[in-house]
Protein backbone atom coordinates (compact mmCIF):
# COMPACT_ATOMS: atom_id res chain seq x y z
CA UNK A 1 0.00 0.00 0.00
CA UNK A 2 2.42 2.46 0.86
CA UNK A 3 4.80 1.59 -2.14
CA UNK A 4 2.09 2.33 -4.40
CA UNK A 5 1.15 5.63 -2.53
CA UNK A 6 4.88 6.51 -3.07
CA UNK A 7 4.79 5.45 -6.68
CA UNK A 8 2.18 7.96 -7.86
CA UNK A 9 3.01 10.07 -5.69
CA UNK A 10 6.19 10.22 -7.81
CA UNK A 11 4.63 10.10 -11.03
CA UNK A 12 2.36 12.78 -10.34
CA UNK A 13 5.96 14.86 -9.55
CA UNK A 14 8.15 13.58 -12.10
CA UNK A 15 5.46 13.45 -14.70
CA UNK A 16 7.94 10.78 -16.06
CA UNK A 17 7.24 6.83 -16.29
CA UNK A 18 11.03 5.65 -16.45
CA UNK A 19 12.37 8.47 -13.53
CA UNK A 20 9.92 7.09 -11.29
CA UNK A 21 10.50 3.36 -11.95
CA UNK A 22 14.47 4.09 -11.40
CA UNK A 23 13.86 5.70 -7.79
CA UNK A 24 11.67 3.05 -7.00
CA UNK A 25 14.00 0.39 -7.99
CA UNK A 26 16.85 2.52 -5.79
CA UNK A 27 14.27 2.48 -2.84
CA UNK A 28 13.64 -1.07 -3.25
CA UNK A 29 17.43 -2.00 -3.56
CA UNK A 30 17.96 0.14 -0.08
CA UNK A 31 15.43 -1.92 1.76
CA UNK A 32 16.81 -5.06 0.62
CA UNK A 33 19.73 -4.00 1.80
CA UNK A 34 18.56 -2.78 5.20
CA UNK A 35 16.66 -5.92 5.80
CA UNK A 36 20.10 -7.77 5.22
CA UNK A 37 22.01 -5.49 7.86
CA UNK A 38 18.87 -5.60 10.95
CA UNK A 39 18.88 -9.43 9.95
CA UNK A 40 22.95 -10.02 9.82
CA UNK A 41 23.45 -7.95 12.95
CA UNK A 42 20.16 -9.17 15.16
CA UNK A 43 17.57 -7.23 16.95
CA UNK A 44 18.72 -5.63 19.95
CA UNK A 45 15.86 -5.02 22.53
Amino acid sequence: MVLAAIAAGLLYITDSFWMSLGIILLLLVADHLVQQYVGKNGKTD
